[in-house]
């Protein structure tokens, strides 16, 4: 090999930075049921194609799939270096994310080509590459993560067509639908303060008027 430096690159071992032989197979680190688990569901129900900005954080188990996910995370917590561990997965569960829709949920390069065990050590979890390795094997055999034949990805899904944008709602109609909630509602506030404002008023007519009729009943010869 040259004497060069050698490292795991999708499961085969190649020389620093190169890839694998014609014939081989490339494989890539894969956040298991991505979609399912961490995307938003109006990021799911818009397609939505952009890095996500925001993805799921499982506080309790609301269905099968989250309480299957809390399983893993739990026994993830209880291994001897789960607070390492819990760091990386997070690190890796953003990585995923800030990935376009037809790269989401893979730890890819700059390139968008399957990362090594060094790329993902240096720009991902920032250790050396024998340790990235090693928290990835033990994620891997908690199920979070698996390693995978690496796709042939499809850019064109990435690119808004007419008839898709029909199907996403524009940013201005967006302003203009939170715009007119907020007019609403600061018209009920402001309805309900003219409201408060009045009654007592109205309740001190009322107090006002039975105080002078029983002025004049105590004394009817002051009508005179």
């Amino acid at each position: 090999m040259g004497g060069g430096r050698l490292s795991w690159t999708g499961g085969i071992r190649t020389a620093q930075g190169g890839w694998p032989m014609k014939g081989q197979t490339r494989k890539v680190w894969h956040v298991c049921r991505f979609r399912e688990r961490f995307e938003l569901a109006d990021d799911l129900r818009f397609d939505r194609r952009r890095p996500l900005i925001y993805s799921r954080d499982y506080v309790t188990a609301n269905d099968d799939e989250s309480a299957s996910y809390l399983r893993q995370i739990d026994a993830l917590s209880r291994r001897k270096n789960g607070l390492e561990l819990e760091g990386a997965w997070s690190r890796i569960r953003r990585a995923a994310s800030a990935r376009s829709r037809e790269y989401r949920g893979y730890l890819l390069t700059s390139a968008n080509r399957p990362a090594s065990d060094a790329e993902i050590g240096r720009t991902i979890l920032f250790c050396e590459a024998r340790r990235a390795l090693r928290i990835l094997k033990t994620l891997a055999e908690l199920g979070l993560i698996e390693h995978v034949r690496c796709p042939i990805f499809d850019e064109s899904r990435n690119n808004v067509t007419r008839k898709k944008a029909r199907k996403t709602p524009s940013l201005k109609a967006n302003r203009r639908d939170r715009t007119s909630g907020r007019r609403e509602s600061a018209s009920r506030e402001t309805t309900g303060n003219h409201v408060l404002a009045r009654a007592p008023l109205r309740a001190k007519d009322k107090r006002d008027n039975g105080k002078e009729k029983t002025k004049r009943k105590r004394n009817p010869q002051g009508r005179r």
